[in-house]
């Protein structure tokens, strides 16, 4: 093989991370963890062993899906992607997909080993491998299994704050003293601390946040702050604390939402630390139609915000919905077929297929199963299969398929998702409290996720009270999950923002990202509410 490395680099969208190098003569990638050298979440559609890739010997690949419903395309050079079905010949800086033309994308590299330019001893040295260098390897092995561990993780960034000194920086140590001796008995310890540290160091940038993150403790009228009042500030809308105090299961979820997020962090990252991707798209285009209402765009973004996603993709495996059945969403707000149509938005026929048994219907057959998706009225399915639209099958997972017709379809891009909602969930819709006015954004949620039932939607209507009890005619079942989504939506916003917060590698790229980012203090108050502290 010439003595040449093989890498797999992500493309830059999906943020160009590195994989290798592989010495050969197989490389191969999937959802099984057990079973792949590059392990990709089963909820982008990859299937436990989707793809491998043959390094050959005059320095070639192949690249060849494991099965008949593993979608890969190919990209030779700058052309156009093309869908393979059979194992197929590429060079190094040639590129693949998983599942889409869009999905996560890989360039094979192939480099030269670099050269030792010290001089060889003239004595060879033994290869024989001795007790220190087994010890030692013993110790790395050890500690980068521990490192991967959530626990691990976190006490390696604790031990370099130690040996660095940050972790006797001011912000560390007033947030410290306010979370454990109570807020006015912090305060004036914490300015003791400050003055302390005047001298120590004088470090003016260090100072000038703590002065910041002091006022932000001032800010509250009642001097006390909880998990509404920090709820309120970190999402920027004065209605959130009224809502979670007068919504008891709205707060619950959001309790619960928020938990779930921290004990899950690594799977958000990508949400604040990736400039192209779902969320951004579907942020901006949110905040900057002010025809959706900013507060409520800038909440109902994280939709988007799904756990361990590589960022972009059209269609999205719903593994549970309101009526407890999987299903396809499309575009950056994961929005499903059914949904759409309650919310009067532009969307084509949808249904979530077993390939194989799809692919044995026959063309009608195929046809008059794409029409049996719910909510279509007789009068439509017979002016669709009039129409004769051409039928589309998106892979997506294990033997899953979503399958639609062509057409115009909003679901699809950020500016018509939009642009469509407004007339829904705007600041003028119908049967919602207006901007502003009690519970007007957690009843937007509520709204947004409750049409994704089959039901009578029009009779939902949010009058200014707690949005929960107006679901009371659903089966439990679907008023719990309506309320789940919609609240963890919210503690998504929350929380991924106080995570970037926390991270200091990444805080200042963020705000790019995700906005205004918080303090840490009201994000230290969040999490000690919900209890993950």
């Amino acid at each position: 093989m010439h003595g040449q490395l093989t890498f797999l680099q992500l493309s830059a969208e999906f943020g160009g991370t590195k994989f290798g190098p592989f010495p050969g003569p197989e490389i191969r990638l999937g959802s099984d963890e057990a079973a792949s050298d590059i392990t990709l979440p089963e909820a982008l559609g990859v299937l436990p062993q989707h793809v491998k890739i043959l390094i050959q010997s005059d320095g070639s690949f192949i690249v060849a899906p494991t099965e008949r419903t593993a979608a890969v395309h190919v990209f030779r050079g700058s052309g156009r992607p093309k869908h393979i079905a059979t194992a197929t010949a590429l060079a190094a800086n040639d590129s693949f997909s998983l599942v889409t033309a869009e999905g996560p994308r890989f360039i094979i590299l192939a480099e030269q080993p670099k050269q030792d330019k010290k001089k060889f001893d003239k004595k060879k040295k033994s290869l024989a491998p001795t007790k220190e260098g087994i010890w030692a390897e013993i110790k790395r092995v050890g500690f980068t299994q521990v490192f991967r561990t959530g626990i691990g993780n976190t006490a390696m960034r604790w031990w370099a704050r130690l040996k660095s000194g940050t972790l006797f920086t001011p912000r560390v140590i007033i947030g410290f003293l306010f979370l454990s001796t109570g807020w006015i008995a912090a305060i004036g310890a914490g300015l003791a601390a400050v003055g302390g540290l005047f001298a120590y160091n004088g470090a003016q940038d260090e100072i000038t946040e703590v002065r910041g993150d002091l006022a932000d403790c001032k800010s509250t009228g009642d001097g006390e702050e909880n998990i509404f009042t920090v709820s309120e500030r970190i999402l920027g809308d004065d209605e959130w604390a009224s809502t979670l105090r007068g919504d008891d299961a709205f707060r619950e979820a959001y309790i619960e939402g928020i938990r779930s997020v921290h004990a899950n962090q690594d799977d958000y990252t990508w949400v604040y630390t990736n400039p192209s991707s779902d969320f951004t798209a579907l942020r901006t285009q949110a905040i900057r139609d002010s025809n959706l209402g900013s507060n409520f765009g800038e909440v109902f973004s994280y939709v988007a915000a799904t756990p361990g996603s590589l960022p972009l993709r059209d269609w999205y495996l719903w593994r549970e919905t309101p009526l407890g059945e999987k299903d396809c969403g499309r575009g950056p707000s994961r929005m499903t077929y059914l949904q759409a149509r309650n919310l009067d938005i532009a969307v084509m026929p949808t249904v979530l297929e077993q390939s194989s048994t799809f692919d044995m219907l026959s063309t009608e057959d195929k046809r008059t199963t794409v029409l049996s998706a719910q909510g279509l009225t007789e009068s439509e399915i017979e002016s669709f299969r009039a129409a004769n639209d051409e039928m589309t099958v998106a892979p997506i997972g294990s033997n899953l398929a979503c399958v639609y017709l062509e057409g115009q379809d909003d679901r699809a891009e950020a500016r018509d998702i939009v642009r469509a909602l407004t007339r829904t969930l705007g600041p003028e819709a119908r049967n919602i409290p207006g901007e502003g006015q009690n519970y007007w954004i957690a009843s937007r949620l509520v709204r947004y996720f409750a049409a994704g039932i089959d039901y009578d939607y029009e009779t939902i209507q949010f009058d200014g009270n707690p949005p929960t009890p107006e679901l009371d005619e659903l089966p439990s079942a679907q008023k719990d999950y309506i309320v789940k989504m919609a609240a963890t939506t919210a503690a998504r916003a929350a929380t991924i923002r106080c995570l970037a917060a926390l991270d200091d590698d990444n805080r200042d790229a963020a705000e790019g990202i995700v906005g205004t980012v918080p303090s840490k203090i009201p994000c230290y108050v969040l999490f000690d509410e919900a209890g993950v502290l």
